[in-house]
């Protein structure tokens, strides 16, 4: 039998994100025991107004919405082509000093972390997500020695993702509420162990994590060898309680690219939709932040937008909002923009 702890993280999803209808790709209900994702179980949404099928749903892609198509056609993907990100402003219970990497939000937006420039892991959590985030914490990882990167967090916030100091593989910590301390998650290393298992190679590394919205996708960086990273998705395996065996993107927007001077440009996962469907990106040969579309989970992305005013972005469960590292006159920090 699972632990409380296990159950915590392992536990079924609901397949709601609020009063959001559920897509084909939702995941099961879980008998309790059995180990669907990481970081499951019913979201806490808050108090957000336009969770669910909100106007302008329709196929004209000018509103956000995730009704299903009629007549076989496509449902509606959670994060919609063709919207318009309008910035709402800074989230000004984070400050700005030590903000250096933001590393991701959890789809119930009560979670937020960043890494400083030093590579300390810091959290900060709230009750709502119409509230402010309450004085962050420092992440202790014990005696676990972790890379200076970027972190993930499940769709609950009672995950977080980082990779190890010598990149050989990922650490994952765990915790049985929001505000609650974090601990080394008793999975590890068997979690990440066939992710690990594609190093076969010395100098190999990985990098850049981030988890989908529903917690069932993970997209990383990894170099195998002396080689170029690569952009990889692993999904995950019920069955053995593990991330499965990931595989690179193999489109050419995804692929990385050298500078005349040697040096890499990365296309760097920076967040991903509860449905699996719109992949959030970072592109730097060009600088800008991109979103890719696929028509399932199982798909190939085949639609690409630039989205240049919203760099590192991820987005909210719902997608009615998306968070992104900005700045202004007050320095660097958390923004949010909201999809017309």
């Amino acid at each position: 039998m699972a632990t409380a702890q296990q159950r915590a993280r392992l536990a079924g999803v609901a397949c709601s994100l609020g009063a959001m209808a559920c897509t084909s790709s939702s995941p099961p209900a879980s008998d309790g025991d059995t180990p669907l994702h990481p970081d499951a179980g019913a979201l806490d949404t808050g108090t957000t107004p336009e969770s669910g099928t909100r106007d302008g749903g329709g196929s004209d892609g000018t509103g956000l919405g995730d009704g299903g198509g009629g007549d076989g056609a496509v449902p509606l993907a959670v994060c919609r082509e063709g919207v318009g990100w309008s910035t709402l402003a800074r989230v000004t219970s984070i400050a700005p000093g030590g903000f250096d990497r933001f590393g991701a939000v959890s789809a119930s937006e009560l979670t937020v972390a960043w890494t400083t420039s030093a590579g300390v892991v810091y959290v900060a959590d709230r009750a709502s997500n119409t509230g402010g985030f309450g004085t962050p914490a420092a992440l202790d990882p014990g005696t676990t020695q972790l890379a200076n990167d970027r972190v993930a967090l499940g769709p609950t916030g009672l995950l977080l993702i980082a990779p190890l100091a010598d990149r050989s593989s990922f650490a994952a910590f765990v915790r049985t509420s929001i505000g609650a301390p974090w601990t080394p998650d008793p999975s590890i290393p068997g979690e990440f162990h066939t992710i690990a298992s594609a190093l076969s190679e010395p100098g190999g590394a990985f990098s850049e994590p981030v988890v989908s919205g529903d917690g069932l996708s993970f997209f990383y960086l990894l170099a195998v060898g002396s080689g170029l990273p690569e952009l990889y998705e692993s999904t995950w395996d019920a069955a053995s309680g593990q991330w499965a065996y990931g595989y690179p993107l193999p489109n050419p927007e995804f692929a990385i690219t050298v500078t005349d001077a040697g040096a890499a440009q990365l296309r760097r996962a920076t967040g991903a939709s509860s449905d699996r469907r719109t992949l959030f990106f970072f592109d730097e040969a060009s600088g800008t932040e991109r979103a890719a579309w696929r028509d399932s989970p199982t798909s190939p992305f085949d639609q690409f937008v630039d989205l240049a005013s919203l760099p590192e972005a991820a987005p909210s469960g719902d997608c009615v909002t998306v968070y992104f590292h900005g700045s202004d006159a007050s320095g660097q920090g958390l923004f949010t923009a909201r999809g017309q």
